[in-house]
């Protein structure tokens, strides 16, 4: 896919709520782009299968995140320093809610129909750096660094020496304590009301313990849901993707309430999930045990992004990608040779042989290719 294809497609999993298919992100890529690609379909497959952009339904479905996580309520429980204070801080407070296109203070709040005031709060880095953990111990600082220029320039001042003070992005949220009579222990029930804008709606406090029994099976769900992300994408791309993926697989009861936050779950409650090194990053995994390797979801060395038919290619040792079987056909055409068997020997040599379900869909790969290229081929 050409770069403006890969914004198409982005832009249509940002807007689109209902399930779909890999036709209707090519439709619409068509709408912009009417010359398009005659493999299109399968670059838009791999694309989203590879870099799991959306969750997998039946019958070669997909669901976007927004389609999944708008609407869905949970809770944050502010801290005593935070109330203290009369802020929240954002931080990764809306994980896995949240548009990953966005930073934590781009978020919007709503209280009672109106927008919640952002202030400036200061402070060291090691007192903010809790508030952003989820995302990975390793990445807090560049969250931080990104609220404003002014961190910016404070972090890369020495990159030897953390900056002695920055200041972030907060919610004013004294009229709502004052209000609602929040205290230490309560939470916020907060919904998504826009996911591609950052919108989030605070509804009401949260009142019942976060250990409480309809929470704890909410817990379980949670846990299961990890346990399922575990073995379907390892340690994924990052601890966001790992919490995204269990949200999925532990099912829609998480969406709602009664709910236990995140990091309540995560540092206070479970037992059976914890925070391992993986090179020089975090990720979340079975307590006691490290990431091992030679899973079906660790690297094969294979290149990545791969198309279905390169993906075909490979498992029979022929790393070949789908440029160099065009040139194959241009080649072809070249020789005004349109024999199908020489085509097929020259890309895989002798003594491999394919399944005769694979050599039909190289066969038609071909064909396609070389009828699309023999309309302005000359020689």
């Amino acid at each position: 896919m050409t770069i403006e294809q890969e914004d198409i497609l982005y832009e249509f999993l940002e807007e689109r709520l209902e399930p779909f298919t890999v036709s209707d992100v090519v439709e619409e890529i068509y709408k912009v782009d009417p010359t398009g690609n005659f493999r299109l379909a399968d670059e838009v497959h791999t694309f989203i299968e590879k870099r799991r952009l959306a969750f997998p339904l039946p019958n070669r479905y997909y669901q976007t995140r927004r389609g999944y996580f708008e609407g869905a309520r949970f809770v944050i429980r502010p801290s005593r320093l935070e109330i203290q204070n009369g802020i929240l801080i954002p931080g990764h407070r809306c994980l896995p809610f949240e548009n990953p296109m966005l930073f934590p203070h781009e978020f919007q709040f709503v209280w009672k129909g109106e927008p919640i005031p952002k202030i400036t709060t200061e402070g060291s880095p090691e007192e903010f750096y809790p508030y952003y953990s989820l995302y990975g111990e390793e990445y807090a600082p560049q969250y931080i660094a990104r609220d404003n220029p002014d961190n910016e320039s404070a972090f890369s001042a020495n990159p030897y020496e953390e900056p002695g003070e920055v200041s972030i992005t907060t919610l004013d949220l004294r009229a709502l304590y004052r209000e609602t009579g929040l205290v230490p222990g309560n939470g916020l029930v907060v919904q998504v009301s826009d996911w591609k804008a950052g919108v989030f709606t605070i509804l009401d406090v949260w009142r019942e313990s976060a250990l409480s029994e309809a929470a704890a099976e909410w817990a379980r769900l949670l846990e299961q849901g990890f346990f399922t992300a575990f073995e379907t994408i390892g340690p994924g791309t990052s601890t966001e993707e790992q919490l995204v993926f269990a949200f999925w697989f532990g099912g829609p009861r998480l969406l709602d309430i009664p709910a236990m936050d995140v990091e309540t779950f995560m540092y206070s409650y479970t037992e059976k999930i914890d925070t391992v090194s993986y090179g020089m990053e975090t990720r979340f995994w079975y307590a006691g045990k490290e990431i091992p390797d030679g899973h079906p979801w660790a690297e094969d060395g294979s290149p990545p992004d791969k198309t279905e038919l390169e993906e075909m290619l490979y498992t029979y040792g022929l790393p070949v990608s789908e440029y160099v079987i065009q040139s194959y056909v241009r080649d072809a055409l070249y020789q005004q040779d349109n024999a199908l068997p020489a085509l097929l020997g020259r890309i895989v040599p002798a003594p491999i042989t394919l399944s005769l379900e694979d050599e039909l869909f190289l066969s038609q790969y071909l064909m396609e290719v070389y009828e699309e290229f023999s309309r302005t081929y000359s020689i």
